[in-house]
């Protein structure tokens, strides 16, 4: 297996020992649980408009008469994302919807993820897996960058670095989610919806975390259905909205 140092000109602004979090349905969990197998999906199918905005875009190329569609580059591109924040409101609220989806999430660091991620007998490894910590830029910014594009500048080059410094730009509004994203791009060509890889979860996670407003109840059945397909790492309960008695300095009964 390579080491961090190795690979680090694919990990963008980050640190192997950085922890990273991301909150999916408890469906989801098992599924990976059961499969050991990661997914990532196209980048096209990102809901936000402004996601993927560069490689959707057409550009005018001197001496070419009609514009250049960048979608074939595009759909070579999947994506996951992931979170610096430990503990978030906003995110917990978007994946749990209470008695209909179990938000859970897990826990790693970048370079475990990355580790597992990262396939050294691709002849194409340099060029196919990155992870990078998302730059958050006002729209008008993101606007000028793009128009600033000419002949494919940045965009065509050999190293991707154009189309990956692309997919890890955001509006300022989703800064509260200090987004990290594993990304691949496609150069084997294989055309799919979803990019799926090999994991072993009791390698990569470090904890299971459950929502906040899970009962005791369903987080003792689910403890137990965790327990027997194999997952043997911490298991724990989100604190979020726990309430402790304040002390009041200076005052002792």
């Amino acid at each position: 297996m390579r080491t961090i140092t190795e690979m680090k000109s694919n990990i963008m602004n980050l640190s192997g020992n950085r922890h990273i979090y991301r909150i999916i349905p408890f469906e989801r969990l098992l599924s990976i649980l059961l499969a050991k197998k990661n997914t990532l999906v196209q980048t096209k199918k990102w809901d936000d408009p402004f996601e993927n905005f560069l490689l959707n875009c057409e550009l005018n190329v001197p001496g070419i008469p009609s514009p250049v569609k960048l979608s074939e580059q595009r759909d070579k591109w999947y994506g996951q994302c992931w979170t610096l924040q430990e503990q978030c409101d906003g995110l917990w609220r978007v994946y749990t919807q209470k008695g209909k989806i179990r938000g859970v999430r897990v826990k790693t660091t970048v370079g475990k993820l990355f580790n597992s991620f990262y396939n050294p007998n691709d002849s194409f490894a340099q060029l196919s897996y990155y992870i990078g910590k998302v730059k958050y830029i006002p729209k008008e910014s993101i606007n000028k960058y793009l128009c600033g594009l000419w002949a494919g500048k940045d965009i065509t080059c050999s190293d991707n670095s154009g189309q990956l410094n692309s997919l890890l730009i955001k509006r300022s509004e989703f800064r509260y989610e200090q987004e990290v994203r594993l990304l691949y791009n496609d150069n084997n060509n294989q055309h799919c919806e979803y990019y799926s890889y090999n994991f072993e979860p009791n390698e990569v996670f470090e904890s299971i975390m459950f929502n906040p407003w899970i009962t005791k109840c369903e987080e003792e059945c689910l403890t137990s259905i965790l327990r027997k397909i194999g997952y043997s790492g911490k298991i724990e309960k989100s604190d979020l909205y726990d309430v402790q008695s304040p002390r009041i300095l200076g005052y002792n009964k």
